[in-house]
């Protein structure tokens, strides 16, 4: 009896390990050892690796502080709802192309070269957008990424609505 008394104990804590894992290993990661983890989409054709900003402190700090980024390297910033979501250059060190894609993972609006020297300043899309893609600047006019192109992001960063909505479509 004593044998699967511990049998089932064990279970429970590798099952709740296993969850533990799943759910909740990219937070612990960035926790112990300060590193994001990056994931890869398109915009257009052209593959991208970004970290992720989905909460409000995340998008608050954005690429605040950073000193650069790699070529082919951004920040997506995924947002609850449909809104124009304004974008600042607080503590930006370096300029950046901005692009905001709307739910249907369309690029709907594109700010080139925004410079940190145009702080306090805020810009907007024209339209309501559910992401915002920052990158170098000069990254869309040299690789041609232009209003109407999509956004290919791996299915564990869609939000559940948008999933739904294209799955109806």
């Amino acid at each position: 009896m004593r044998i699967l008394t511990d049998i089932i104990i064990i279970g429970v804590i590798v099952i709740t390990a296993v969850f533990v894992y799943q759910h909740y290993w990219d937070g612990f990661k960035t926790a112990i050892f300060g590193d994001e983890p990056k994931y890869s989409i398109y915009l257009g054709s052209v593959a991208l690796s970004v970290t992720v900003a989905d909460t409000d402190p995340t998008r608050i700090q954005g690429l605040s502080g950073v000193t650069k980024l790699k070529d082919l390297e951004g920040k997506l910033f995924i947002f609850d709802g449909d809104h124009k979501y304004g974008i600042w250059m607080k503590d930006m060190l370096f300029p950046i192309d901005i692009i905001w894609v709307n739910k249907n993972l369309q690029i709907v609006h594109i700010e080139e070269n925004v410079g940190p020297d145009t702080y306090p300043k805020q810009f907007y899309p024209p339209v309501d957008a559910r992401f915002v893609v920052e990158v170098n600047a000069h990254f869309v006019s040299s690789l041609k990424i232009k209003e109407g192109d999509r956004l290919t992001l791996p299915s564990s960063l869609i939000p559940y609505d948008i999933k739904r909505d294209l799955q109806l479509q």
